[in-house]
């Protein structure tokens, strides 16, 4: 598994370091998920590096940017944090969604916070305050925190004490102002020095969290391209340096040199 990965990676970055052609689009628009804000903006930039190619990237909550790529907002690329809303941005198109990476679900509070919370104390530990998250009405990371809590047993006793957020960094905002003692965000996002994680969901309590891409613009080169990148071996190191799930497990440097 590992050999085959290694195989594409070189693939990928050969076929990345290749100049571009004058009729190619050397721009792409990337809708991400707002949770995707800090790694992919790192990738771009390593992406125009390789490539000499341009990112340009919009974030948002993914059930809004896939609403309105449908109704015509000029997308090449999509990035949803869960399947749904990328398979109907990609059903609008006439193409298909691919897997590229996964998340973890955390409980964050203040920075300064201190003691020990589980899943059936979090009602305690709001004290009078709320919890923040995504909405679970539409947010995939509000939605995942729902399945949690769930699963958990613990909904109904915070179902009215929530503090949705329009995507899931105003919900870490929430708590790195203050606004809200504790809120369930991923674990990517908790690398902000503002708020510390105090508690991980068990994977078995919600569905899997997958990141999906969808190139919307079958004629921009660019866009193509850099969801290739994402797949690399190049790429996947990046987006693992920031916490997320790669997709396959990468090789030891041995393994490299040893191939």
């Amino acid at each position: 598994m590992k050999r085959t990965f290694w195989v594409f990676s070189l693939f990928a970055l050969a076929v990345l370091g290749t100049p571009a052609r004058a009729e190619d689009l050397e721009k792409a628009t990337v809708f991400a998920a707002a949770s995707l804000i800090d790694a992919l903006g790192a990738a771009a930039e390593d992406f125009k590096k390789e490539t000499g190619r341009d990112v340009v990237l919009v974030t948002g909550s993914s059930s809004t940017l896939s609403k309105q790529i449908v109704a015509g907002a000029p997308a090449d690329d999509f990035i949803s944090a869960n399947r749904i809303y990328a398979d109907a941005v990609a059903e609008a198109f006439d193409t298909e969604a691919h897997d590229l990476f996964g998340n973890s679900l955390v409980l964050i509070a203040p920075a300064d916070f201190e003691g020990d919370v589980d899943p059936t104390s979090i009602a305690d530990a709001l004290g009078a305050g709320r919890l923040a998250l995504g909405d679970p009405a539409h947010v995939p990371a509000g939605i995942y925190a729902k399945e949690a809590l769930e699963n958990l047993g613990e909904w109904d006793v915070l179902e009215n004490r929530l503090a949705p957020a329009s995507d899931v960094r105003g919900a870490l905002n929430f708590v790195a102002a203050g606004a809200a003692p504790l809120g369930i965000v991923y674990k990517t996002d908790a690398n902000d020095p503002r708020v510390k994680v105090i508690l991980t969901f068990p994977e078995s309590s919600h569905t899997p969290i997958r990141y999906w891409g969808v190139q919307v613009n079958p004629d921009n080169v660019t866009a193509e391209l850099f969801l290739t990148y994402l797949g690399s071996f190049k790429g996947q190191v990046l987006l693992d340096y920031y916490g997320f799930k790669t997709v396959t497990s990468l090789p030891s440097e041995d393994a490299q040199t040893s191939d």
